[in-house]
């Protein structure tokens, strides 16, 4: 792997996760729990125009944590152990298939925080204290190990990797040859948009993941890297499978088979009309 796609995998904004340390403490400790909770306080919270309703397959959930799909089944297991009144499960239908519906029950949620926080922080009994509290602070012009000078670690950073302004940036962090083709700029960034809404960061290891079903997809139904992704914009899938882009597929012809038999039939109506006028006045003699 070339080093700025390792670089881009360390210090890049979409390689990283955030995880409350109350969340982990209503987890037990357990950071894997605690990761999946927290992905679906997010979400819940993001779908409150949907009563807080929400659906996730456990691939999806994995692909955004870096989690493999059993990780995740066991740990959503385990926090409704935790929290049954906290997370709250229904099957509904989803892109034609059952599947499972979450809500995060926020009064409960609250509830279990209260008493996590009002349980001592430390196994010492002392009170919580802020992470960096006491951080040496050496000031603004102490040098640093490599002969700079010394940044507050408070200090906004513009990533080179990341940053929006760079119109070469992501795509240029990855390395695709696990694809069939490289994606083109503009339907990338498209899809990373679409991503980064949902909260699903890109990264290397979900590029190396799509390369088989991108490759399948190419042989099977013929379509590109770029037409897949479209379709992914499309229909809001931060992924896809491929049985999902055969039926896409199985749709989008029978819908335009609807349309040309519409067009012959109002084609054929005219015609008839047509002649029927054309008819119009003349008497045919048959012997």
């Amino acid at each position: 792997m070339k080093d700025h796609v390792i670089i881009g995998e360390l210090l890049g904004q979409g390689a990283n996760l955030s995880i409350s340390r109350v969340v982990v403490r209503m987890c037990g400790g357990n950071y894997t729990v605690a990761a999946v909770l927290s992905q679906l306080i997010f979400w819940s919270n993001r779908a409150s125009q949907k009563g807080g309703w929400f659906y996730k397959s456990q691939v999806e959930l994995a692909e955004e944590l870096e989690l493999s799909r059993d990780q995740v089944k066991r740990a959503i297991s385990k926090a409704k152990s935790l929290h049954s009144d906290v997370i709250e499960t229904r099957v509904r239908r989803a892109n034609g298939a059952p599947t499972t519906h979450f809500k995060i029950n926020f009064e409960a949620l609250i509830e279990a925080a209260k008493t996590v926080l009002a349980k001592s922080p430390n196994r010492y009994g002392e009170p919580a204290q802020s992470i960096g509290r006491n951080r040496p602070n050496h000031g603004a012009d102490a040098p640093n190990p490599q002969g700079g000078t010394a940044q507050s670690i408070t200090d906004p950073i513009t990533d080179p990797i990341t940053d929006p302004n760079n119109s070469n940036t992501r795509k240029s962090a990855f390395d695709f040859s696990t694809w069939p083709s490289e994606p083109s700029s503009e339907v990338f960034k498209d899809w990373k948009t679409l991503r980064d809404k949902k909260r699903a960061p890109i990264t290397q290891t979900v590029i190396n993941r799509l390369g088989t079903k991108l490759t399948e997809t190419n042989q099977r139904l013929g379509l590109t890297v770029d037409d897949v992704l479209g379709i992914c914009v499309e229909r809001g899938w931060q992924g896809f499978e491929v049985a999902w882009l055969e039926n896409y597929q199985t749709q989008a012809v029978g819908q335009s088979m609807g349309k040309q038999a519409q067009l012959e039939q109002r084609n054929r109506s005219a015609v008839d009309e047509w002649l029927g006028e054309s008819d119009c006045g003349i008497v045919y003699d048959h012997e």
